[in-house]
């Protein structure tokens, strides 16, 4: 059914169905409008702050696991706010480490291997020197 009419006509697409109305009247039909198609696509989310240890390198090895990750930042948190010791235990398979956040070092509480730790985020600026 198709209506004719002077006054102005909007169309409109909901579920693949346009829909054309015109002063008082209206018709349907079940064509596709592909060109008032809107996406609800949003951005990724950011990615989680990751922490890092020193390596035998000299860089620093980003900490994977994301629960860790989660209580280094927690810690820290409570730490600067001054309701936390700074201190954390955690374990990533068989080793388990300390982490001081006041010094920002790892220690393996069996080799007692002392690591320093680097927080996310944290911009790293290569020393140099010049004679």
């Amino acid at each position: 059914t198709t209506t004719s009419s002077t006054s102005t006509t909007t169309t409109t697409s909901v579920n693949n169905t346009s829909t054309t109305s015109t002063a008082g009247s209206s018709s349907s039909s079940g064509s596709t409008a592909n060109n008032n198609i809107i996406s609800n696509l949003s951005p990724p989310p950011p990615a989680p702050p990751q922490w890092g240890f020193e390596n035998d390198q000299g860089g620093f090895t980003p900490i994977d696991d994301q629960n860790i990750n989660q209580l280094l930042t927690d810690t820290l948190n409570e730490m600067r706010k001054g309701s936390g010791t700074g201190t954390v235990r955690y374990s990533v398979g068989n080793f388990s480490y300390k982490a001081d956040l006041h010094l920002m070092i790892q220690t393996n509480l069996h080799t007692e291997v002392k690591r320093a730790l680097r927080e996310p985020n944290q911009v790293i600026v290569p020393v140099t020197s010049q004679i």
